[in-house]
């Protein structure tokens, strides 16, 4: 598979076939406010091995910036493809309108629990207005030519501003809890932040990255018989 191992814990995962986890594609209808890094996307793609489950784990589609219909559109190929690959689809936040064409909420896959994460964001929760008010200021800077990392940058403002937000620690260990408590593994996506460590009573912690072009840096979970891994494709 394209991409460095770049972390690999050896612990029993229970899965039936090799799956990779992926999440945060964001795929919108093009233009500068579309961050999905399709290319190096689709070389990774086309580099999994046939005969393994796929899973996309949230914020498939940009739909905080995007209407769907001008997405579907736009995306086509990507959508039959995806559909063709009987790849598991769990909604995140910025696509939570899939509920209504049997997107998953989470999914288990042995003693893996994953969703997309945002669950236990405040800023998704309570304050997800603000959230979507700030994703959408963003997409409108992009357009008029501004370089915005959107998900890094209004977090850290808000987080200066109120003092609350969505960090990874928070997430990771917030969400984690209850999930962990019939489950070795939990496997999320949202923060962009790639990580895979083990936590408490061997537990494992595992964050897929994401798949827009700032920052150039992208990656995904897999999930092996015997081991879980970090795979980082680092783009020059």
């Amino acid at each position: 598979m394209k991409g460095m191992i770049e972390t690999a814990i050896q612990v029993h995962t229970g899965v039936v076939a090799p799956t990779v986890f992926v999440s945060d594609l964001h795929m919108g209808a093009g233009g500068k406010a579309d961050d999905f890094d399709e290319d190096n996307f689709e070389c990774f793609w086309a580099s999994i091995p046939e005969g393994w489950r796929i899973v996309i784990l949230g914020d498939m589609l940009e739909l905080w910036q995007f209407r769907l219909w001008d997405i579907c559109l736009h995306r086509t190929g990507w959508l039959r493809k995806i559909v063709e690959s009987h790849a598991d689809v769990v909604f995140g936040n910025h696509d939570w309108a899939l509920i209504n064409v049997q997107a998953l909420s989470s999914i288990t896959c042995g003693v893996i629990y994953a969703e997309h994460g945002h669950q236990a964001d405040i800023w998704n929760s309570r304050l997800k207005e603000a959230g979507s008010l700030a994703t959408r200021l963003g997409g409108l800077l992009e357009r008029l030519g501004w370089q915005v990392d959107e998900y890094r940058r209004t977090q850290a403002w808000m987080e200066r501003v109120t003092g609350r937000g969505g960090n990874v620690d928070y997430i990771g260990s917030g969400a984690a809890q209850p999930a962990l408590m019939h489950k070795q593994i939990y496997v999320f996506g949202h923060t962009h932040q790639p990580f895979l460590k083990q936590g408490y009573a061997g537990h494992v912690f595992a964050n897929c990255g994401s798949w827009v072009k700032n920052p150039r840096e992208q990656s995904a979970i897999v999930a092996r018989e015997d081991r879980i891994e970090l795979i980082r494709e680092r783009i020059e």
